[in-house]
């Protein structure tokens, strides 16, 4: 397969991360790339689940936007980049 995407991906997360505030890049450092629990997480930071989920949805909001107008990467449907998935229900 065509790994350039993901090469690409690969070089420009780290410098879009740092474009987020320190909260966001937390958030997305520990729920999104290390895999911990978000209760865990919400736990840490003092926050209800509800609240965070709402934080960490933020977060990637942003981190996307960033990534869409500095890493020449598209968001398809039918790709494993984007963390949310299109239903056509």
């Amino acid at each position: 397969g065509d790994t350039q995407p993901i090469e690409k991906l690969t070089t420009c997360l780290p410098q879009t991360l740092q474009k987020l505030s320190e909260q966001d890049q937390y958030i997305i450092q520990a729920c999104d790339i290390e895999g911990f629990p978000q209760l865990m997480i919400a736990e840490q930071m003092g926050l209800t689940l509800p609240a965070f989920k709402s934080r960490l949805l933020r977060a990637r909001l942003k981190l996307k936007e960033i990534m869409l107008s500095e890493c020449q990467i598209e968001f398809a449907d039918d790709t494993s980049i984007c963390c949310h998935k299109h239903d056509d229900q």
